[in-house]
């Protein structure tokens, strides 16, 4: 059985308060941040996706960009496309990472509120990754 871990700040040293606070601040920071990907990734109404599908009907679906950003204080690959994803497929079955040392990453996809975003969160410093990307990928609009 282990034992749990203790942690207290000694809050006597000059800005020992100020560091305390900061950890609980960059912990309650990391939950919101869990919680915004949760919320941010929920199902669209069907109303708003046949609108969606009408809007972007011609749209020809195409990668925009790809960069590694930073969201919520986390680096994030995130790629861009040209129309919103239909965001009830597998992403994982067209798009792929690999670590150029380790190999296969197990990437867990997730769209950007807007569904024109595929985002990896947590890329890890200093890895050398490889992205591909296979045909089928779907739009909304089913292009």
């Amino acid at each position: 059985m282990s034992s749990p871990i203790k942690w207290a700040p000694k809050l006597s040293r000059p800005g020992a308060v100020k560091k305390a606070f900061a950890v609980l601040l960059a912990f309650v920071v990391g939950l919101s941040g869990w919680a915004y990907v949760v919320a941010n990734n929920s199902k669209i109404s069907e109303d708003m996706r046949k609108q969606l599908a009408k809007q972007y009907a011609q749209t020809e679906l195409k990668v925009v960009d790809v960069s590694e950003v930073e969201q919520d204080g986390a680096k994030t690959l995130s790629i861009t496309f040209s129309a919103p994803l239909d965001d009830q497929q597998d992403f994982s079955r067209y798009v792929h990472l690999n670590d150029k040392q380790s190999g296969k990453v197990d990437a867990s996809w997730i769209t950007s509120q807007s569904l024109t975003s595929l985002n990896f969160m947590h890329v890890e410093p200093k890895r050398e990754l490889i992205l591909t990307g296979d045909a089928g990928i779907a739009s909304i609009a089913g292009k």
